[in-house]
């Protein structure tokens, strides 16, 4: 008898936990972490764990329900924790639980830049809160809305848009908190979804799959692409005599470079996709709407990145009524994917109101790029320059594509009038993408 009853406390309880889904052990713990609520988990970490912050989302209610423990490093004292798509305290929408001479009360501040600045904001969207002082720990827990739709720029709308969490601890007065101690101020290495249950370390660092994405980008388009584009453009009169893996020279490079950064380019847009979880959500607030825009620019760039190489495996022979044609069409998506591609690699770097989709990435990681794009322009104009006024004796009119078949028709042993200038300016324009390159992804590197 005894045993049916425990067998049915049991089926009891797990229908309870099926049907509800609520967190049931300690809250002050890691108990449920990355099951039904997510949290900070720093137990394998060798950093110690002054402040730790769980989270349960409630989407039937449009709450996420936070709760914050940590140290109380002084008599007067608070925990907080910081909501921020930077990585650091900037731009970052604070709550503390405070413990000082006001009594036991939760606070609501904002962070303008990655300093100890902070200005108070009014404690709007919060309900339920709770804080106390339990054995030198504060503790606090409140409901904050996922979206406030009130036009405040300030309050993150967190509804399946991820966001950094900073945790810190310090000093307090007059119900607010005054900074944070030495090495208690920890931020999360990886945006998180907070309507998802998961767990997050402080040592670990998911955010690698950002940053690789962001290198395989750059390098695929920045560096392969462009110069892949500029020798089919540029370059097919050149080295008439001289072939490369049985085909033209030009033609060579062309071919491996598009292929090296169609590898990359699809192996960077699964490694994003893996990274998010699948296609962003448009939310309000320019952040987001800049996120969604890269996305969908992303997909735009992914698809012609891969539609041209198609065209070209099923381009008509040489000579053919439809070459031209196809001759014209490749060359528009080719360009087109390129100049598309630059839009949306600067998309991610430049800096809006402060804010990068990449934490600590510099600014001037933007102007980089610009100053990429001014320079690849200025060699196209010299490119085009030069071979209109050099002897095009055996210059083929295929822009953008041949193959092993198509004949070129050579003037001489010694090439095109103008090789050795044009072999120059290749080498230049080379150099310049691949520094502009190297320069780009060390920089995200160490972001």
């Amino acid at each position: 008898m005894m045993n049916i009853w425990m067998v049915t406390a049991v089926l009891l309880l797990s229908s309870t936990y099926l049907v509800t889904g609520q967190f049931q052990g300690d809250p002050y713990s890691n108990d449920g972490c990355g099951e039904t609520r997510g949290c900070f988990d720093c137990r394998d970490n060798l950093a110690t764990c002054e402040v730790n912050v769980a989270w349960e989302p409630n989407p039937q209610e449009g709450v996420v329900k936070f709760t914050l423990w940590g140290t109380k490093v002084a008599a007067q004292a608070h925990v907080s924790v910081g909501i921020t798509p930077t990585g650091n305290m900037a731009s970052a929408d604070v709550y503390s639980c405070i413990s000082d001479d006001t009594g036991l009360v939760m606070g609501r501040s904002w962070n303008p830049d990655a300093g100890r600045t902070t200005s108070a904001r009014p404690l709007k969207g919060v309900s339920g809160e709770e804080v106390s002082v339990v054995e030198d720990m504060i503790r606090c827990q409140f409901n904050r809305m996922m979206s406030l739709d009130d036009g405040d720029d300030e309050f993150f709308d967190i509804n399946n848009i991820s966001y950094f969490l900073i945790l810190s601890a310090g000093t307090a007065a007059g119900g607010a908190g005054q900074g944070h101690t030495g090495g208690s101020n920890r931020g999360f290495s990886a945006s998180v979804d907070l309507t998802q249950t998961f767990s997050v370390g402080a040592g670990e660092s998911s955010a690698y799959l950002m940053k690789l994405h962001g290198c395989l980008m750059i390098i695929a388009w920045i560096c392969l692409a462009s110069v892949g584009l500029t020798m089919a453009r540029f370059f097919k009169p050149m080295w008439p005599d001289s072939k490369l893996c049985d085909v033209k020279i030009w033609f060579a490079v062309h071919r491996a470079c598009m292929v090296l950064a169609l590898l990359l380019f699809v192996i960077g847009f699964i490694v994003i996709f893996v990274h998010v979880g699948g296609f962003l959500e448009l939310g309000d607030g320019r952040e987001s709407h800049r996120r969604f825009t890269h996305a969908v620019l992303g997909v735009i760039v992914t698809a012609l990145g891969v539609i041209n190489p198609i065209m070209a495996i099923f381009r008509p022979h040489p000579g053919s009524p439809e070459r031209s044609i196809f001759n014209w069409a490749h060359w528009a998506v080719g360009t087109s994917a390129l100049i598309l591609s630059f839009v949306t690699i600067g998309l991610a770097l430049v800096p809006i109101a402060g804010i990068n989709i990449l934490p600590n990435l510099q600014g001037y990681t933007f102007w980089v790029l610009i100053g990429f794009c001014v320079f690849m322009f200025a060699m196209w104009v010299i490119f085009e320059v030069v071979r209109c006024s050099t002897d095009s004796e055996g210059r083929t009119n295929d822009i953008p594509l041949s193959d092993k078949n198509d004949t070129v028709q050579a003037a001489d042993d010694t090439g095109p009038s103008g090789s050795m200038l044009k072999t120059i300016l290749l080498f230049i324009f080379s150099l310049g993408a691949v520094f502009s390159t190297a320069f780009l992804i060390i920089t995200i590197a160490i972001a």
